[in-house]
């Protein structure tokens, strides 16, 4: 069963660390044009902590705070997964575009 709190903590940890959230989605679309399940986990991982700060849930601070990134709430939260999904989901959709036949 696909756990959204581990898969968001490890993009945290690994994919964003430190990195501008640009750079990270960079990282992560390179993978997730080539294999379509790691981009549904993506979109699972961001849309689940989002989902989670909407219910008030802490669980999205934790993952997002293993990273170089700090949030105190989960509206802040909530805003830095919202603005991540915002630039993922868009390089992903150029790097899809890009490989199509009709480019």
């Amino acid at each position: 069963m696909f756990d959204w709190k581990t898969a968001l903590s490890d993009l945290f940890a690994g994919a964003v660390n430190q990195e501008p959230l640009e750079d990270a989605a960079a990282v992560m679309v390179s993978v997730s044009a080539r294999y379509p399940g790691y981009h549904a986990e993506c979109l699972a991982a961001l849309k689940g902590g989002i989902q989670a700060c909407d219910n008030g849930s802490m669980d999205a601070i934790s993952a997002i705070n293993k990273s170089g990134y700090r949030v105190t709430s989960p509206e802040e939260a909530k805003e830095l997964l919202v603005e991540f999904l915002g630039i993922y989901e868009e390089k992903y959709r150029q790097a899809v575009e890009s490989k199509s036949p009709s480019h």
